[in-house]
């Protein structure tokens, strides 16, 4: 009888929540294309911040939206603003997306924010890292190794670095350096930093909107009829110096038509922040390492706490399983205060993965390699020896971190499926 209890109760908590939700003033939200010359606004086009997204709350509760950057948003067809302060509404999921540029309004002397300053912690996780990929331990980084470190970490500020030097050999041997990791004079933390700075309004310089079935429809339309005249306008009321705006219909991770659409160096980055922080929002909870790594670079200003409440809150609006979330990989995105132990982690695997294959050996050949138990499991102190012996400066502290990110099945110990897996898609 008891087990049968504890079953009707877990059944209970997996089950959506059920709230007293309804349908009034859902009425559709029309927007003119013209209007997408103009600058996004709620009076404009009726889009409004993802910071001013959330649920309807008791007004007893204090708890508000979560700070996401200023470039994402949603139409007010989708859901619209003021809701969260009437009634509990059932939430649509996020499928379909606009990626827009209009035509450039702002002033040189609009702010992008201030520049965060990383804690003494951060910024020591952040120089082991860069330290990680100095093969030859002389105190700088190549462009390649620089280059696979903004590859590891998903910093595009370090690739630019990195695509503008290259690598060559002085009189002598000696190596030439495209950035430098002695102090004071390594730019290493001022490059994170700045990084973390675009994130204040975007991975990029464009707004993502979160659409409507029935908007991404009529958009489509436009688009294709936009295509087929071969002028790029989306609607009449264009005319005048500025170019027509970049407007692009995207659903999940698929981009479906486009016009005026130029991609640069950030676009495949600025889609993969964008496509996650999306997936957040509706409430899915299977995210990869580099998945939880860019969510908690747009999320590490919010208190895990509110980043839970929050998610909690919007996932109950949803016809979906309550599942615990503990038990999914969203617990790294809720419950870790920032990106940086996930950055430490991301750049020490990608960089005894380069070590590996430097010396010759494959994922499975270095696997077996390390494992001198040859019990067909990694240890803690197998994997630290063979960090070691991969020459990389680790401390036991990094070591232990990594394992409990790598033990899927926390019994303390790597199977080569996880080693493997680790080495191959980083984490």
């Amino acid at each position: 009888q008891e087990q049968e209890q504890e079953q009707e109760e877990e059944e209970e908590v997996d089950d959506y929540r059920r709230e007293k939700y309804v349908r009034e003033d859902e009425y559709p939200h029309k927007w003119p294309l013209a209007k997408l010359k103009e600058p996004p606004g709620e009076m404009v086009q009726g889009f409004f911040p993802a910071s001013d997204f959330a649920v309807h709350r008791s007004f007893m509760e204090k708890k508000g939206p979560l700070h996401w950057p200023s470039y994402l948003q949603f139409s007010s067809d989708h859901t619209h603003p003021r809701w969260r302060f009437q009634s509990h509404r059932r939430l649509k999921n996020v499928i379909c997306a606009m990626e827009w540029q209009p035509p450039s309004r702002r002033s040189s002397t609009d702010a992008l924010g201030v520049t965060p300053s990383l804690t003494s912690a951060e910024a020591a996780r952040v120089r082991a890292s860069f330290g990680f990929f100095d093969a030859a331990a002389d105190g700088m980084l190549t462009a390649a190794e620089l280059a696979a470190l903004g590859r590891a970490v998903d910093l595009h500020t370090v690739a630019a670095i990195a695509s503008a030097a290259s690598d060559s050999l002085q009189d002598g041997g000696r190596r030439v350096g495209a950035l430098t990791l002695s102090e004071p004079e390594s730019p290493v933390v001022p490059l994170v930093e700045e990084q973390l700075r675009s994130h204040q309004e975007g991975p990029g310089s464009r707004h993502w909107i979160v659409l409507s079935l029935s908007e991404a429809e009529s958009l489509r339309g436009a688009l294709h009829i936009s295509q087929e005249n071969g002028d790029g306008l989306l609607a009449a009321g264009y005319a005048g110096s500025d170019p027509p705006p970049l407007v692009a219909l995207h659903t999940h991770s698929e981009m479906l038509d486009a016009v005026n659409y130029v991609s640069d160096s950030t676009s495949e980055y600025e889609q993969g922040v964008v496509r996650e922080c999306f997936s957040f929002l509706s409430s899915h909870t299977e995210f990869g390492t580099r998945a939880q790594h860019l969510l908690l670079r747009c999320l590490q200003s919010n208190d895990p706490k509110e980043r839970q409440h929050f998610f909690n809150e919007v996932r109950s609006c949803r016809r979906r399983r309550q599942s615990a979330w503990e038990r999914t990989p969203a617990a790294a995105v809720l419950q870790e205060k920032d990106e940086f132990t996930l950055f430490e982690h991301r750049a020490l695997l990608a960089a005894m993965s380069h070590r590996m294959q430097a010396r010759g050996l494959s994922p499975l050949q270095a696997f077996h390699a390390f494992n001198v138990s040859r019990s067909g499991l990694i240890g803690s102190s197998e994997l630290y020896s063979a960090l070691r012996w991969l020459d990389m400066p680790v401390t036991v502290p990094q070591v232990h971190e990594s394992m409990r990110r790598l033990d899927a099945d926390h019994d303390g110990l790597i199977s080569c499926d996880d080693f493997v897996a680790a080495c191959t898609d980083g984490g």
